[in-house]
C-alpha cells in the first residue's frame, strides 16, 4: 500500500515539476518574441521617424490655421 502511495505522489510532483517547466520556457519564447519585435522596430525607428516627419513637413504649406482651431462643417 505504501509503495503505491508513494508511486502516485512520484507521480503528482513529476508531473507539477513538468507544467513548471513549460510555464518557464512558454515565458521565455514570448520574451525573445518580444525582444526580436523590439528590436526589429529599434533598427526601423530613424527610417520610421523621417517618414513621419517628411509628410509633416510637406503638409505644414498646405493649411495656414493650426489643425486644433478648424472646425468641421456637419453633413
Amino acid at each position: 500500500m505504501q509503495t503505491i502511495i508513494n508511486t502516485v505522489f512520484y507521480a503528482i510532483r513529476f508531473k507539477k515539476r513538468k507544467e513548471q517547466e513549460m510555464r518557464q520556457s512558454d515565458e521565455q519564447n514570448h520574451q525573445m518574441t518580444l525582444q526580436a519585435g523590439l528590436r526589429t522596430l529599434h533598427e526601423a525607428g530613424p527610417e520610421l521617424k523621417r517618414a513621419i516627419s517628411g509628410n509633416l513637413d510637406d503638409m505644414a504649406g498646405e493649411c495656414d490655421i493650426p489643425m486644433h482651431r478648424v472646425r468641421k462643417r456637419p453633413r
